[in-house]
């Protein structure tokens, strides 16, 4: 990693700490890459769309807005680090210190997605786990999928002879006490020192320190017979090595529990731009049809769940189907609020849709998923439609009313006239509100350092949003407030009893508020 150019020190860990606060297993290897400042980062050449065709001179021209060499992005240079440091039988998973804490604390998992495997024994914990990760590492969008084996650890252990205790009389509880104590270690009993009770215990000493090894030392330890007869002494001590033989099985080298369940996970880590709620449906298709073909195997009690960022991509869903109408309830209301009128209300509300018809196409163009910052982002263009909305209606019927009072409205023409001046007047300031809030997203979709990818899914759609906005504003909302006007003309002029159309204009129309109109 050091040989690359944006790199600037790297420091690896192998294995955890001896404690129980940590829950890495002992084979996962963390390597923290710290860069060098962006502006020292090499230039590497990128092919544009015009560097096969444009001859020398158009290139040079070309070069000033999309220039050939350029240094790399974190995407990018994420890819080359992981084709660099790939090795037969480790797999990598690529996250920033901050984010892998605060998705440990938020999900459980440092990756977009967690598989956790859900049984009663390790063995088959080990088994799924394999077999799981070999399927989904072999589906579209995933970069890496690494399973959090339990790992096997060499215990010695005592395998005694059932003929040879009943031969020399020795309780196998005994045996199996012993072998424990010299094993594992533990409490022989209690002494009293100056007043205190202080207990003694066994600690065996480390493989790499002993000086015979451990099966030698347990052939040599005795064990008491039972008594032959009520009421009698102890039996004579006899060696274990009469008793059976050492031998050294393999456990697992760390358990993981969960809400009382054994559980093991599998880390799934994404590419860029890749939709995580298409993802794992995608993910679970293929895993679904894995355990139909026997390919993965579960038994009675065993399970497979998803987790991640797709279980807290699925709780905001759910939240969002009660918020969604909520605010649609309470922006209803507000508008009503103001314009003490529930047909211009409900105009004002049906032409936010326009609104984000540039924020969807924005995120088409750019690749990016439906995701909590997108929608971010969209709801910050719903609030900025219908607060230029309310605006552009205050404006139109200021000019409305003002010619209303004078007397010249006459005919549909005078009400395109009347709204026309209103929309004429929010121009200029709606062209400033534009400019100002573009020059200030603009930047945010270029940055690149520490939170840019989650500003960059906020800004796409609110620039977008901006365009159609403004459309909506100046062209949209004055047509639709046009259209509703000159029906209430039409119906007044109607209703008139013993007034001919052609005096309609001196039909009374009612103040700002009434609504003797349907």
């Amino acid at each position: 990693m050091s040989k690359f150019g944006e790199v600037e020190t790297v420091f690896g860990k192998v294995g955890r700490a001896d404690t129980g606060t940590d829950p890495a297993p002992y084979s996962m290897a963390e390597t923290t890459i710290r860069l060098r400042p962006r502006a020292e980062w090499p230039n590497v050449r990128h092919a544009r769309w015009y560097s096969k065709w444009a001859p020398e001179p158009l290139r040079a021209m070309l070069g000033l807005v999309w220039p050939e060499e350029t240094p790399r992005t974190i995407s990018e240079l994420v890819d080359e680090l992981d084709k660099a440091v790939r090795l037969p039988g480790w797999t990598s998973a690529w996250t920033t210190p901050a984010r892998a804490r605060m998705d440990m604390m938020t999900t459980g998992v440092k990756t977009p997605v967690g598989i956790r495997i859900v049984s009663p024994h390790p063995q088959r914990l080990d088994v799924i786990g394999t077999a799981l990760r070999t399927v989904v590492a072999g589906l579209p969008g995933t970069r890496s999928a690494v399973f959090e084996a339990l790992g096997g650890e060499i215990w010695p252990t005592f395998d005694a002879d059932p003929a040879a205790l009943a031969r020399h009389h020795v309780d196998p509880a005994a045996v199996e006490a012993v072998v424990g104590l010299l094993t594992t270690g533990g409490q022989l009993g209690e002494i009293e020192h100056q007043g205190r009770r202080l207990r003694v215990r066994l600690t065996p000493e480390p493989p790499d320190v002993r000086p015979r090894a451990l099966a030698d030392e347990l052939r040599e330890v005795t064990v008491r017979s039972a008594a032959l007869r009520p009421q009698a002494p102890s039996g004579q001590p006899v060696p274990l090595a009469l008793l059976g033989h050492p031998t050294y099985v393999s456990r697992p080298a760390a358990l993981r529990q969960e809400r009382g369940e054994l559980c093991a996970y599998v880390y799934v880590d994404l590419t860029e731009g890749v939709d995580i709620q298409s993802y794992v449906d995608r993910a679970k298709s293929a895993v679904n049809a894995a355990v139909a073909s026997g390919r993965i195997h579960l038994e009675p009690g065993e399970r497979i769940e998803w987790t991640g960022q797709y279980s807290l991509l699925l709780a905001g869903r759910q939240r969002l189907r009660w918020i969604v109408p909520m605010v649609g309830l309470s922006m209803l209301g507000l508008l009503v609020l103001q314009f003490r009128s529930v047909s211009e209300a409900l105009l004002v509300l049906a032409s936010v849709p326009f609104a984000l018809v540039g924020s969807i196409w924005t995120l088409f163009l750019l690749g990016y998923p439906l995701s909590a910052p997108v929608w971010v982002g969209l709801l910050s263009v719903v609030g900025l439609a219908m607060q230029t909305g309310v605006v552009m209606v205050v404006y139109i019927d200021e000019a409305f009313y003002r010619r209303l009072r004078e007397g010249r409205l006459h005919s549909r023409a005078d009400i395109v006239a009347a709204h026309a001046e209103g929309t004429v007047q929010r121009l200029r300031p709606k062209v400033m509100t534009i400019t100002t809030m573009a020059a200030s997203l603009l930047p945010l979709l270029w940055a690149d350092g520490p939170g840019a990818e989650v500003m960059r899914r906020v800004a796409a759609p609110m620039l977008g949003g901006l365009i159609t906005s403004a459309f909506l504003t100046l062209e949209v909302l004055p047509v639709l407030y046009t259209i509703w006007r000159s029906r209430q003309l039409r119906q007044a002029q109607q209703s008139a009893v013993g007034a001919p159309v052609a005096h309609a204009h001196c039909f009374p129309w009612p103040p700002r508020g009434s609504r003797s109109f349907p």
